[in-house]
Order: structure tokens, then sequence, then C-alpha cells
């Protein structure tokens, strides 16, 4: 099922080879969720899976998500950058994942730009995204804690639970190989 995916996909980047990850210096690093020196790939599985609670979100073209609409698909939070190279080189990735599983996945893809939000829409779509992007809010950092580098997703079951944190940028090929 669907959820064996998102486990799936987990295995799948624990076993890739490292890469790094663009440095975040915007946010506190927390103890338990900053990636040991070195490593710039971390998986994280999370042992006791709880409900993350409802959030909303504003697409750069205006359109309002909530957690709560995106119920019944696994929902991969990434949070990136335009300035960031590990972020750049991954969304085709993304972009291809998006397509071939877009009715049961969902990416939304987290700006963590300081440039005007009509800048990133460009790029987004210089890019060919193809799911939601949104520029990041203090509400979407209270909830998605341990952002220390770009870029991070968080996987949402298709129950609203979170169950896995992903630090460094995923592997297009071991993505897709694990996706089927």
């Amino acid at each position: 099922g669907l959820a064996l995916l998102a486990v799936g996909l987990a295995a799948g980047w624990a076993l890739q080879s490292r890469r790094g990850g663009a440095s975040l210096a915007t946010s506190a690093p927390s103890d338990a969720d900053t990636a040991p020196s070195g490593a710039g790939q971390v998986v994280r599985l999370v042992k006791d899976p709880q409900p993350v609670a409802d959030f909303s979100f504003q697409e750069l073209d205006g359109r309002e998500y909530t957690l709560a609409s995106l119920r019944g698909k696994v929902v991969f939070v990434n949070f990136w950058a335009t300035w960031c190279p590990p972020c750049r080189e991954e969304i085709p990735a993304l972009v291809a994942l998006q397509e071939k599983y877009k009715d049961k996945i969902v990416v939304v893809g987290i700006s963590e730009d300081e440039i005007p939000p009509s800048e990133v829409r460009g790029y987004a779509a210089a890019q060919s995204i193809n799911y939601p992007v949104a520029m990041t809010t203090p509400e979407l950092r209270k909830i998605f804690r341990g952002v220390t580098a770009l870029p991070t997703t968080f996987v949402i079951d298709r129950e609203g639970r979170l169950v896995q944190k992903h630090v460094g940028m995923l592997n297009a090929a071991q993505t897709e190989l694990e996706a089927r």
C-alpha cells in the first residue's frame, strides 16, 4: 500500500550515496534533529507516528490548502530554496514523482527564500514545477521543526501522521525504484 511506499522510499533514500545539503542559518538547530557532522543525508523514521496538526498554506498562485484537504494522499513537505544547489538538483525528481503518482501523493514545496514570492513563482514556472509551492510561514516552521539544512522533506501518511523526516537531497533513480 501507500504506507509501504513511504517506508520503501525511506529505505531507498537511506541506501543511496551521501550528498550534501545546504546549511540553513536562519533556523536554530534542535539537538534531536541536527544531522551528524559530515553527514549530508539523514533519514529518520518516526517510531510512533503522531498526527500532524492541521495547517494551511497559500500557494504562490493564491490557492489555499489545508492538510485536511490533502487527506488520503501521502504528502511530501519539501523545504527548499532557489539559491540551494541540492534543492535545485532534486526538483526534476519531485516533478517526476508528482506526475507519476499524482492520484496517490502530493508534493508541497515550501520555499525558504527571502526574495519576493513573484520571483519564486517565476523560478517554479521555469522549472516546470507541477506541485503546490508556498512561501514559509511561522506556522509552518512551528509544525515542521528542525529544518537546519536544505532540502529537508517531511513525509505525512494518508491518515495525516508524520512518518519520516529526510535531510538532504533525494535521489531520483532510487526514489523511482522504491516508489514502484
